[in-house]
């Protein structure tokens, strides 16, 4: 009894410890998003950190209201032969300790992705602070030029380029589908970013960088092959299952009869099938979409009109979808990373196939396009007047 009432005693101060290896909040220096760019000399990488500025945050107030000079978020950029080098060159000149724990943002400059970025792949691989379901992003340019974006409606810059991901309007590709693509001989695709300089409304009229979507950039492996332009790159997102309510516009009559419609569900498949020629993929495309406008020149019945609009449909959207997969196939960059099917279906095939699988992927596959299009509500829209 005696033993049992030491031992009550004894357990709540075992709770107590403590913390040996505490870093304190106030120490430390919060990274928000990273970018990576070619340095100036060969062979070096710039990178750039955004993080966000205590001194500027006051309690109580919100992030951005002006209460401060300022914005509430500043950038450091350092130069290296190595990520590791460069990321060592910001930490002597920053008075609080790097952490990476709360980085979702990744973005990459155009050069810096035609080197390749197989050094940022295994370096996240190394750094077990970065989050594996960190957005991955390519610039049009610079990727240090996307950290002064104008956020108009959020807080800071990385916020802006995370709900551009989170949204599905184009692709939400992470760290962990690139490293998918480098370890198993494949490719993958980014969402490529717009930039400029454009009027943005605030408590005046000023100039401020606006970043945007302006289609895909396509990986094989670790390197930059290309892009697609932004309609291609719809329907390859819409394939790949990550396309959220995209719009369309047809017309047929000579353009003087159109309609525009919302896809409200939309699905893509991709099925593998190995044959003595090669590897056949067939790609499907679900849609089930409303008519938000509509104009009939030569006033037909609700029914024949909707079989016009569905065909106009499919038309159009297979059209995008057989550039867009020609364009892969010329890049030779499986970005929608067709051969993980080959080697969970096929794995004999596979092994043969994986060794030149970028030459395997531009001469010897073949498509199979299924669209699978219907309209709700045809008669929700009537004709203009």
């Amino acid at each position: 009894m005696k033993l049992l009432n030491l031992w009550k005693t004894l357990l709540p101060l075992l709770l107590l410890t403590g913390c040996w290896s505490k870093v304190e909040i106030n120490e430390q220096a919060f990274i928000f998003a990273l970018y990576f760019d070619k340095g100036e000399q060969e062979g070096t990488v710039e990178v750039t950190i955004s993080s966000p500025l205590p001194n500027r945050l006051i309690s109580g107030q919100q992030v951005g209201s002006g209460g401060n000079e300022g914005p509430p978020y500043g950038t450091v950029s350092k130069t290296g032969h190595s990520i590791a080098e460069a990321l060592n060159a910001i930490q002597r000149d920053l008075s609080r300790r790097l952490d990476f724990s709360h980085n979702r943002v990744i973005v990459i400059g155009k050069e810096f992705a035609e080197e390749g970025i197989g050094d940022l792949l295994d370096w996240i691989l190394r750094e077990r602070s970065i989050d594996l379901s960190t957005f991955m992003m390519q610039a049009p340019g610079e990727a240090k030029e996307i950290a002064g974006l104008a956020p108009v409606y959020e807080s800071f810059p990385s916020y802006v380029l995370k709900r551009l991901a989170i949204q599905n309007n184009m692709l939400a590709t992470t760290v962990k589908d690139c490293l998918i693509g480098q370890l198993g001989n494949t490719g993958y695709a980014l969402t490529h970013l717009s930039s400029e300089e454009m009027p943005l409304t605030g408590d005046k009229m000023s100039m401020g960088k606006w970043t945007g979507l302006q289609g895909i950039a396509l990986f094989q492996k670790d390197k930059y092959k290309g892009a697609l332009d932004l309609e291609s790159s719809r329907v390859l997102a819409w394939a790949s299952g990550q396309i959220h309510k995209p719009v369309y516009n047809v017309a047929w009559d000579g353009g003087k009869s159109k309609a525009s419609v919302l896809f409200f569900n939309t699905k893509g498949y991709k099925e593998a099938v190995m044959t003595a020629s090669g590897p056949v993929f067939t790609v499907k495309l679900d849609g089930t979409a409303d008519i938000v406008s509509m104009k009939d020149e030569k006033k037909r019945s609700l029914a024949e009109v909707n079989r016009i609009i569905v065909s106009e449909l499919n038309d159009q959207i297979g059209t995008y979808l057989k550039e867009a997969l020609k364009t892969t196939q010329e890049k030779g960059a499986d970005v929608m990373q067709l051969g993980n099917m080959l080697e969970a279906e096929y794995p004999r095939a596979w092994s043969e196939l994986s060794y030149d699988w970028e030459e395997k992927y531009r001469t010897e596959a073949d498509f199979n396009i299924k669209l699978n299009l219907h309209i709700r509500n045809p008669e929700a829209a009537s004709s203009a007047p």
